[in-house]
């Protein structure tokens, strides 16, 4: 593992209560393993327990107490560099004085073989998601609220993959790098997993550079050209540029199959786009076809969505091939 960590007899000891902690322990300990950080982490303010940093393990009540080696209340304790401590886990409102205690009296290394065994500590997958996890089905879609696990378990199925070769693509290159910390940590030497973002992809693909356009830049851009068309043609939808914004985005543009060759990007046809869409949103999606129309005849596609044009060239040039 990247990080190694050690795990005193206090946290031992809460592993052994079962009931959901342990579940929880182990993502955070996993997490720490990988990337020497948790993505809520919060630090101590007062002077006694200045360099302890703190992790929620149960909503906002009960948090792990963690350290670096390099930090102030690991100084001169004797742990290997790059070493993460478990020290505690306490109730939120806990903050008495705490010590780093003894490194080879109190303290046990947990190895990615233990963060594995059920024995050790709970294994933090739901039946839904060990049902994704040992699929064999060619196509697996996984649906879930943020924080409900997608990118744990669709992590975990690489993983499990056995004797493959993995590309493993996702939306930018700060979840790509995320993606490698992790697979560099608890891939075995069966996997070979490659991690890139699908606008690095495409570009390797192509051979030329996508551009970068982040969500709010190109918001910014088609709410302006949004607001310089005739108001009789945009309606309602000038109220909702936001919306509008995902709904030529994500439907228009994203959910077009065919590349016809005389369109620079695809996107769907008037007709498509209302059998699709007028059920849900009425009137309301009669006028949306028109609207990106006129705005595509002001704005180009690479401007605002420059991966989804770039998606129309990698079909045709898969096609082609």
């Amino acid at each position: 593992m990247k990080h190694t960590l050690y795990a005193h007899q206090d946290v031992l000891g809460v592993l052994e209560e079962r009931g959901g902690l342990g579940r929880r322990l182990n993502l955070v300990s996993s997490h720490l393993a990988a990337h020497g950080r948790t993505s809520v982490v919060k630090g101590c303010k007062d002077q006694l327990n200045r360099g302890w940093l703190r992790t929620p393990v149960t909503g906002n009540n009960r948090y792990l107490w963690w350290a670096r080696h390099s930090s102030i209340p690991a100084e001169g304790a004797g742990f290997p560099e790059g070493a993460i401590l478990l020290r505690t886990v306490r109730h939120h409102d806990d903050h008495t004085p705490l010590h780093i205690g003894d490194a080879a009296q109190d303290y046990f290394p947990i190895t990615r073989t233990d963060l594995e065994d059920v024995t050790f500590i709970e294994q933090p997958w739901t039946d839904r998601q060990n049902d994704f996890i040992r699929s064999e089905a060619l196509v697996r879609i996984l649906i879930g609220n943020p924080g409900s696990g997608k990118t744990t378990a669709l992590w975990r199925a690489v993983l499990a993959s056995g004797g493959r070769n993995v590309l493993y693509l996702t939306w930018s290159d700060r979840l790509a790098s995320t993606a490698k910390e992790h697979f560099d940590c608890f891939c075995g030497d069966n996997v070979r997993v490659t991690t890139s973002s699908i606008r690095n992809f495409w570009g390797t693909l192509l051979r030329r550079d996508v551009p970068f356009v982040s969500p709010s830049d190109g918001l910014r851009l088609f709410a302006k050209t949004l607001r310089s068309i005739n108001p009789t043609i945009s309606g309602d939808w000038r109220k909702f540029e936001k919306c509008l914004h995902a709904e030529a985005r994500a439907v228009v543009y994203g959910m077009a199959m065919s590349v016809p060759e005389s369109v620079a990007t695809s996107c769907l046809t008037p007709d498509d786009y209302l059998r699709i869409r007028q059920g849900e949103l009425g009137q309301l999606a009669e006028r949306v076809p028109r609207i990106v129309s006129e705005i595509g005849t002001v704005l180009k596609e690479e401007l605002w969505i420059p991966e989804l044009v770039a998606a129309t060239d990698v079909i045709r040039c898969l096609e082609n091939s």
